[in-house]
């Protein structure tokens, strides 16, 4: 169905989270049902004619046609990677890895203070775990440690979706600097332990982290190969020693999810981690199933009209759909109107700098 270059899965990624995340403000926070009443076309655009955004005091404070803090914490790590020189894989202070988790800290903090300062854009929209970790005194010291504490002392212990979001990007920096999948899962976990201590978030991280980096170098495009990676990811963490709340049931009913209608996402629970990785194996598990007749629009169109935290589940399905699309077949509807778009798509020119 699709044949795109490694350049354009890359790029389509990368545009498909920031679609996702940009598409999602619409219905984020908002009930299913209000969200079908508020958009009854469940049609979006982002060209003219530009469907018009409820206005509240939520959507108000964003620019139109643009993302969110989503986006701004992809780019966090990705511009972390793209300054510091696209840097391989080495030692790093007491570990191993591509990215620097101390730079990603800082580049973290600098977000939640001052916005995401090469755009101009104010830090909207601080989720609740991050804000606590990042602003701690102690964070820029260890962060790791800094979140392990938080989440220890909680009650109870969350499992949020803020460091979920982030990740995706790892993926693509996993492929152009040749890592293995091992190697990717343990990267994902560096940066996601930066503010989720929750082994939820670590397994779901890695999940959707080795999958982008599959998916964009074209070694998957079916669901044995999605199983493969859900088992691997398992595996890994099991090695760590990590006890995952819930254990294996409540892992397997977001992993292996059948029908998006069997979980709530526009429910008091809605930032959790497993919701986001539940729709967004769905909806890979969809595309590679139903041949030409789903793609990314329809499917992430979907998703969002469902409420609860939309804009981040697209956000992180956008990225995994955007890999498996290329770049080409996202939507012009929303790619051609999107706030941006020539800086991320100059962006995107910088990471793939040397390939076909």
């Amino acid at each position: 169905m699709f044949n795109p270059t490694t350049r354009s899965r890359i790029t389509g990624s990368i545009f498909g989270a920031a679609l996702g995340d940009a598409i999602g403000l619409y219905t984020e926070f908002l009930s299913r049902k209000f969200c079908l009443n508020t958009y009854p076309s469940q049609k979006i655009s982002l060209v003219p004619p530009i469907t018009p955004m409820k206005s509240d005091g939520h959507r108000d404070k964003f620019d139109p046609r643009g993302w969110t803090d989503d986006m701004d914490h992809v780019l966090v790590v990705l511009l972390s990677w793209l300054e510091n020189g696209k840097k391989g894989y080495r030692k790093i202070g007491n570990g191993e890895g591509v990215l620097d988790e101390m730079d990603v800290a800082r580049g973290l903090r600098e977000w939640c203070e001052s916005g995401l300062i090469v755009l101009g854009r104010p830090p909207y929209d601080i989720g609740i775990t991050v804000g606590k970790v990042v602003f701690d005194k102690n964070f820029l010291k260890n962060p790791q440690e800094t979140a392990y504490h938080h989440w220890a002392h909680s009650k109870p212990r969350g499992a949020a979706n803020g460091s979920l979001m982030r990740t995706p990007i790892i993926g693509v920096i996993a492929l152009l600097t040749n890592l293995t999948r091992a190697q990717t899962f343990a990267e994902a976990h560096r940066i996601s332990s930066i503010t989720h201590a929750d082994a939820r978030c670590t397994v779901s991280c890695a999940i959707v982290t080795e999958l982008v980096r599959g998916l964009c170098k074209g070694e998957m495009n079916d669901e044995t190969g999605v199983n493969g990676v859900v088992e691997e990811a398992w595996t890994y963490i099991q090695a760590q020693g990590l006890e995952i709340e819930g254990g294996r049931d409540e892992f397997e009913r977001y992993a292996y999810l059948k029908d998006l209608g069997n979980v709530p996402l526009d429910d008091w629970k809605m930032g959790y981690v497993y919701y986001a990785l539940g729709a967004s194996l769905h909806l890979l598990r969809l595309l590679f199933s139903s041949g030409p007749s789903l793609t990314f629009e329809p499917l992430i169109t979907d998703l969002i009209f469902r409420g609860g935290d939309a804009d981040t589940n697209a956000c992180i399905a956008g990225s995994i759909l955007g890999a498996v699309v290329g770049y080409e077949h996202l939507p012009a509807a929303w790619k051609d109107g999107l706030k941006n778009r020539e800086w991320l798509m100059d962006t995107c020119w910088r990471v793939c700098d040397g390939l076909p």
